[in-house]
């Protein structure tokens, strides 16, 4: 399904699967995500700023007092390359060396703590190190050790290993592939209130993957998610409402949940809003807008945005990785 019907642009996707890795991290969020989202809606530009300076200067704070140490210096090096006027271009470069180096030190020292947890029964240590074991973090990568130890841990109840127990069945992953395995396990995570399981899991629904076609259960759950700050399940639910699927149509309401996706970072809600303020869907037409979240989408490597900046003339160009 599209985000528009006859605009020409590219049709970007449903969400995937549940992905892991830092562009999932919210750089606002609770009260200062609604405050940004209204301010943005509004068009206040000084207030967003606001908030977001205020945003960085806690992970300022943070990293000066090395509590979450390595957390603050990637959400810092995250909000600095979104809205470069929080830091200076050589301030984000700064960080990504250090998060790089910082990451390395940690990695094996975590996987060590990990494995000591795992050792006397502990779920949550089970599940974080098979994660480790999933992506080489401190450890060898080994997929059939990691869904061993999400299995484990998924016995226990963590819904965290149970939602990457289903991811694995979903894709393979250290396992025979099993769409059914995968719905079963998503749906205890989701009832375990898993934010990524419920988006996961109204994907299974939407596709009829692993279980019967259901676009209105999968409205249920893309809402869900959608209201416990999943951006992908926003996303998602947006779509729903922008060509009426599984509840009336409407347009403006979809833009409310693009921005709210959009406003966390996720390049598919940004690349479906420029489409939206492109063609005056559910909001005012504008053109320079349009291209701004073009753009924003295009940093982080969507190809359909890069696409249709390239169609106007004014190709995505990446900048050159820190030295």
């Amino acid at each position: 399904m599209g985000c528009c019907e006859s605009s020409g642009r590219p049709q970007f996707g449903r969400m995937p699967r549940l992905e892991y890795g830092e562009k999932n991290m919210p750089i606002l969020r609770g009260t200062d995500l609604h405050r940004a989202e209204e301010c943005c809606l509004e068009g206040d530009q000084c207030a967003m700023q606001a908030l977001f300076e205020a945003a960085a200067e806690r992970y300022r704070e943070a990293l000066a007092s090395r509590s979450t140490f390595v957390p603050a210096m990637l959400g810092l090096r995250t909000l600095i390359r979104w809205k470069p006027t929080c830091g200076k271009e050589s301030e984000f470069v700064h960080y990504t060396r250090r998060a790089k180096t910082a990451a390395e030190e940690d990695r094996v020292q975590c996987a060590q703590w990990y494995a000591e947890g795992t050792r006397l029964g502990s779920a949550f240590h089970q599940f974080h190190l098979g994660y480790c074991y999933e992506v080489g973090i401190g450890v060898v990568a080994d997929k059939v050790k990691a869904v061993e130890l999400y299995s484990l841990s998924a016995a226990s109840a963590n819904p965290g290993a149970q939602t990457y127990l289903g991811f694995c069945y979903d894709n393979g992953n250290g396992v025979e592939q099993d769409k059914s395995q995968a719905v079963e396990w998503y749906k205890k995570a989701a009832s375990g209130g898993h934010a990524g399981a419920q988006a996961n899991l109204g994907v299974c629904f939407d596709n009829g993957e692993g279980v019967k076609e259901d676009k209105h259960e999968a409205l249920t759950w893309y809402r869900k998610a959608a209201e416990a700050g999943h951006a992908g399940a926003m996303t998602n639910l947006a779509i729903c409402y922008l060509i009426g699927e599984a509840v009336p149509e409407d347009k403006k309401k979809a833009v409310e949940w693009y921005i709210k996706a959009a406003m966390l970072g996720y390049a598919d809600a940004q690349a479906y809003l420029a489409v939206c303020y492109e063609h005056g869907q559910g909001v005012q037409m504008d053109k320079e807008r349009s291209e701004k979240w073009y753009v924003k989408a295009a940093e982080q490597g969507h190809e359909g945005a890069r696409k249709v900046l390239a169609s106007m003339g004014k190709p995505y160009v990446p900048p050159l990785p820190p030295q």
